[in-house]
């Protein structure tokens, strides 16, 4: 018992596949009864390990193990064939739908280079029949000769007899239609028409106008309805006089004739206004020009007196700086510098490399001792994980060497269990 608890607890602690089937026979034996246990002894068992325990989940064995490697190595290289082939008829495709695109994009310059060509002809076409039309019609009017008449100025008479024949034509037609219309409905014989006043509107021949229809009780006007209510009907009408118009018209072209010779008056000072402007214009640019002249006439005479008085003094100067002795030739003199200056100044380019090079180096320090504090933290990491890493390790091996151990003294219960 107290094997088998160790057992279990061991089982419990690194539970695997074996470990699993070994358990599970462990509690076949313990609920078997003792005829079943001796019809178990008196059956000749195998050492080999069920199929469906060898090929349950996973592989079980070194040989199951490479069988299984070697099936998916070749599912592999068959999922990478086929990605391959994938690959290869898809850059296929792609390159196949680039040349069709590519040949219709080629087709359709071509077929819209020659549309502008055509185009373009049909322009040069059309222009060069308008230029022949052209010179054609040219050429028809100057071999034809006819002269254009201008003068006398007879149009405006002509013009006004057309349009005096013109309204004499339409009087006469309002006339005709007038009196159709009073022959094909003649007045009405209603009492309220002979008594209205004859000074307002048009007075129509005949005297019938006041009499009364014998046989009608009612006036025939009244039978329907009232003139205000029912719709207005358009009548041709003119004026027969027009007398009034040919005043205006001729109001008209006074106006205008008296318009137009303001204007030529206008017109007529302005241009004499303009041709004095001009005179007085030349005459003050002649006076101007004449003043610039005479000032630089003037300019140039005291600049030729000013050269004259420079040539006179640089002779004057030159003369007296000839007539005078020269002692010295040399240099202007200077001061003279401190003695000590230039060693002060190296002095002190002596003390900036000092401080430069301590500087230089107490950075180099610094840098050095971070790269050197980094490495160690490095290592002390490693170190740390190369101990866990071999604590693990150890770890490991003990459980493995336990659960060996179990399995091993369950095999002897088993075997006794056998015997």
């Amino acid at each position: 018992s107290q094997l088998r608890s160790n057992g279990q607890s061991v089982v419990r602690a690194a539970i695997t596949p074996r470990d699993e089937v070994a358990d599970a026979a462990t509690r076949k034996v313990q609920d078997m009864s003792i005829g079943d246990m001796e019809k178990a002894l008196h059956k000749k068992h195998s050492r080999r390990v069920p199929e469906q325990v060898r090929y349950g989940s996973a592989p079980q064995t070194a040989r199951a193990l490479l069988e299984e490697n070697r099936h998916l190595i070749e599912e592999k290289k068959k999922r990478k064939d086929l990605a391959r082939k994938d690959s290869r008829e898809f850059f296929e495709r792609q390159l196949a739908s680039d040349r069709m695109s590519s040949e219709g994009d080629k087709a359709k310059d071509i077929g819209r280079r020659q549309a502008q060509h055509e185009l373009a002809q049909y322009y040069k076409a059309e222009i060069a029949e308008k230029e022949q039309k052209k010179s054609k019609e040219y050429g028809s009017k100057v071999q034809s000769g006819v002269e254009i008449h201008y003068f006398p100025f007879v149009e405006g008479e002509t013009i006004n007899k057309n349009r005096e024949a013109k309204s004499a034509k339409m009087r006469e037609e309002m006339r005709g239609f007038m009196d159709r219309q009073r022959e094909q409905k003649p007045p009405r014989a209603d009492t309220l028409l002979a008594e209205t006043s004859l000074e307002h509107g048009v007075r129509y021949g005949g005297g019938a106008g006041g009499s009364v229809l014998p046989g009608d009780d009612v006036a025939p006007h009244m039978n329907r309805h009232p003139r205000f209510l029912s719709r207005a009907r358009e009548h041709m009408s003119r004026r027969l006089h027009d007398d009034h118009v040919r005043h205006a018209l001729e109001d008209k072209v006074l106006q205008t004739r008296a318009e137009l010779e303001h204007l030529s008056q206008k017109r007529q000072a302005e241009r004499e206004q303009l041709d004095d402007g001009m005179q007085v214009n030349d005459a003050l640019r002649l006076d101007i020009s004449q003043a610039k002249a005479s000032e630089r006439r003037k300019h140039a005479d005291f600049l030729r007196l000013q050269m004259e008085e420079r040539k006179h003094r640089d002779l004057s100067e030159r003369s007296e700086h000839h007539s005078s002795t020269i002692g010295y030739f040399g240099p202007e003199e200077k001061d003279l510098q401190r003695p000590d200056l230039h060693q002060d100044h190296c002095a002190d380019i002596i003390k900036q490399m000092a401080v430069d090079n301590s500087r230089r180096a107490s950075s180099r320090n610094a840098r050095l001792r971070q790269e050197r504090r980094l490495i160690d933290n490095c290592m002390a990491e490693m170190s740390q994980d190369r101990d866990k890493e071999r604590q693990k390790q150890l770890l490991h091996r003990e459980v493995l060497t336990t659960t060996w151990k179990s399995q091993q003294k369950i095999k002897e219960t088993m075997k006794e269990l056998e015997s």
